[in-house]
């Protein structure tokens, strides 16, 4: 009933009220973690964060809020802040279990404010979420995911893996002579999965083994994706039917020159940094397809433009198809079934069983479908012992064909570098891997035994 409170008092305490409801407003710095989802590389997660980010926002916002209107009312209990939390997520969810109540009027329309708000807010952002899944490829979100083990190693497949014969080429990769229960093959293709290929993700011998992701060799986020820096080889395959042979060759060195520089980049910032996660590992072995001889200049004058590249620098090796295909047939008008004969070798084969009606020469070729080349090491017992001596008791002893042999030009062709120390790596037919294991194995007392003889 005092004049005086309505102009003095009243004012004082209704502005002190307005400003404790207002201090409620910075909680909204909350959504500033929205700029921190420039570094998360994939649209999906950023949606999915938004909207989380968003929900957050809104609990953190009206439960300080609820908390502040609360208060006005001196005649009622008052609720901490995170008992208005569980409030707001109880509300939210439309469970309601009733056990705390709002009594100002004040609240009462702040808590209509916010039903509104996720009766429009959460329905929207729901369905673009499950709009951008529909209309995203798992492909796109994929990457591929090391393996515990220790042996596990993986090799990065680009280019156009389609005119290579999907089948014939994992067929070939992940064949039981190869010795390959740990490899891993990861195919990076700027487009979905072709029947093929869906076909080799859903076998059983190969599900396990084969990765697909869907990215570009020209953005690092992919790159990343595929792990190239932690690949053990990495396969350019071009498109042996392309109508403008230039062109796609251009497109293929192209992505060696991304894959590259992609590489050198981690591989020269992590050795600065001392990081073992990639001064442990070597350079991925880069194997690159061209259908013109002609178009390889252009990586030998990249080549020596870079310069030496130190660590990063990777060893390549270019195979040209129409090169290739020419050098064949002249081999072939020279010596007939050069074809045949360099086709059997890089190829694998299962005998089918021995047929006991099969003629003699079928039976003998059927064997020699089944002998493949391998490269391995020699132990250092076989210094100094002559190649064909070497030659000799391999296959006399393990019927294992030692035919090359990586080493240096010298006089003698001896089992031994310059320095003596150890024997380099020799290539060999065998009828697989197990055999060359075993014949290796058994020559480190072939060195001793022949020496004292």
């Amino acid at each position: 009933d005092d004049p005086g409170f309505w102009h003095g008092s009243f004012w004082r305490l209704f502005w002190a009220y307005v400003l404790r409801v207002l201090r409620t407003t910075r909680l909204l710095r909350i959504t500033k973690l929205n700029r921190l989802l420039i570094l998360v590389d994939s649209e999906l997660q950023k949606k999915l964060l938004e909207i989380i980010i968003g929900i957050v926002s809104v609990l953190v916002f009206f439960s300080g809020l609820l908390q502040v209107l609360e208060m006005l009312d001196e005649t009622n209990s008052h609720h901490q802040f995170d008992t208005w939390m569980y409030y707001m997520m109880v509300m939210i969810s439309t469970v309601g279990y009733g056990d705390i109540n709002v009594n100002t009027n004040a609240g009462r329309v702040a808590v209509m404010v916010v039903i509104i708000n996720a009766m429009v807010m959460v329905p929207r952002q729901t369905n673009e979420l499950l709009e951008m899944i529909m209309t995203s490829s798992r492909f796109l979100r994929a990457r591929y995911k090391a393996p515990r083990s220790r042996r596990a190693q993986h090799i990065v497949i680009c280019g156009n893996v389609g005119s290579s014969g999907v089948i014939e080429l994992f067929t070939e990769l992940f064949h039981q002579d190869h010795d390959a229960a740990d490899l891993h093959a990861v195919v990076l293709q700027p487009e979905p999965p072709c029947y093929e290929m869906q076909l080799m993700l859903r076998h059983k011998l190969y599900k396990l083994h084969l990765t697909y992701l869907e990215g570009s060799p020209f953005v690092e986020r992919d790159l990343r994706r595929a792990r190239v820096h932690k690949a053990v080889a990495v396969l350019l395959l071009t498109n042996k039917f392309s109508k403008n042979h230039d062109v796609e060759d251009s497109k293929i060195i192209l992505q060696l020159f991304s894959m590259q520089k992609f590489i050198h980049t981690n591989w020269v910032a992590d050795t600065r940094a001392r990081n073992t996660q990639f001064a442990t590992n070597e350079p991925p072995f880069f194997c690159t397809q061209l259908i013109r001889p002609e178009n390889e200049r252009h990586l030998k004058v990249s080549s020596a433009a870079d310069g030496d590249q130190g660590e990063g620098d990777t060893s390549q090796r270019v195979l040209c198809l129409n090169e290739l295909k020419m050098g064949m047939m002249a081999k072939s008008c020279l010596c007939p079934g050069t074809n045949a004969l360099v086709f059997n070798l890089i190829s694998s084969f299962n005998a089918d069983g021995t047929n006991d009606d099969a003629p003699a020469w079928l039976s003998e070729y059927k064997h020699g479908l089944q002998w493949e080349m391998y490269k391995t090491g020699m132990p250092t017992d076989a210094d100094g012992l002559s190649f064909s001596h070497v030659v000799t008791v391999m296959y006399e002893r393990h019927g294992v064909v030692l035919y090359a042999l990586s080493v240096k030009k010298r006089k003698q062709p001896r089992m031994a570098t310059e320095s003596g120390r150890f024997v380099p790596d020799v290539a060999v037919t065998a009828e697989d891997r197990r055999v060359v294991r075993q014949a290796i194995r058994h020559q480190q007392s072939l060195g001793q035994s022949d020496r004292s003889d």
